[in-house]
C-alpha cells in the first residue's frame, strides 16, 4: 500500500532526528540515499511511484519527500558550511531519458540545497534487466561528461560482464583519476 501523508511526514522528521544524532554523535554529515529500491527511491522513480497526490506524478512531486528529508535535515542538523548530496533511483530505459532526468533531479536538489550540493548518478535503471545495461552505461558516460566538474557516484551493476574489458579498465582508472583529484583539492 501507498504510504499516508502522516506517515511520510514521520518519516521526513526521523530523517532530521537521524541526522541530528549522527551530528550529536560527533560525525560530520550524512548522506541521504535514495537509491537501490530504499524508500525513498521509490518516491523519486517514475517507474515505482503511482502516486496521484502531491508526492507522484511530475519530477517535482517525486522528488519532493527527497527535498522534504533534505530541508528536515538543515533545519535539524546542518551547519552553515554544510554539503548536502543525494542518491537517486530511476526505472528509465532510455539513455536520454535517463541524463534528461538526472539532471532535472540534479537541478533542483542544487537549487534546494544551495550552491553546495553535488550532482550524483547512482543506479540509474534500478532493476533493469540486463540486456539494457549497455544503454545505462552510455547514460552515465553522458551524464559524467556534461557534470565533470561536479562529484559523481555510480554504483549498481556496473560490472565486468557488461563491459568489454577496455570499458572496464577505463571506468577503474577514471575513478582512481577522480579520487586522487579529490584528494589534492
Amino acid at each position: 500500500r501507498a504510504m499516508t501523508i502522516e506517515e511520510i511526514k514521520r518519516v521526513v522528521k526521523a530523517f532530521g532526528q537521524a541526522a541530528a544524532r549522527a551530528q550529536k554523535a560527533g560525525f560530520d554529515g550524512v548522506q541521504v540515499h535514495a537509491a537501490h529500491g530504499y524508500l525513498l527511491s521509490e518516491f523519486v522513480s517514475p517507474f515505482y511511484n503511482k502516486r496521484g497526490d502531491n508526492y507522484g506524478g511530475s519530477v517535482d512531486n517525486r522528488a519532493r519527500v527527497l527535498l522534504e528529508v533534505i530541508q528536515e535535515i538543515k533545519n535539524q542538523a546542518a551547519r552553515a558550511d554544510a554539503e548536502f548530496a543525494a542518491r537517486r533511483a530511476e526505472g528509465l530505459r532510455e539513455a536520454q531519458e535517463i541524463v534528461n532526468r538526472a539532471n532535472q533531479a540534479a537541478d533542483r536538489i542544487q537549487r534546494e540545497a544551495e550552491d553546495r550540493a553535488r550532482r550524483t548518478a547512482d543506479d540509474l535503471i534500478a532493476r533493469a534487466r540486463a540486456e539494457i545495461d549497455v544503454e545505462r552505461q552510455r547514460a552515465v558516460a553522458e551524464l559524467r561528461a556534461q557534470v565533470a566538474d561536479l562529484a559523481m557516484l555510480a554504483a549498481g551493476r556496473v560490472v565486468r560482464s557488461t563491459l568489454d574489458p577496455q570499458q572496464h579498465r577505463r571506468l577503474i582508472d577514471e575513478a582512481l583519476a577522480d579520487a586522487e583529484r579529490a584528494r589534492l583539492s
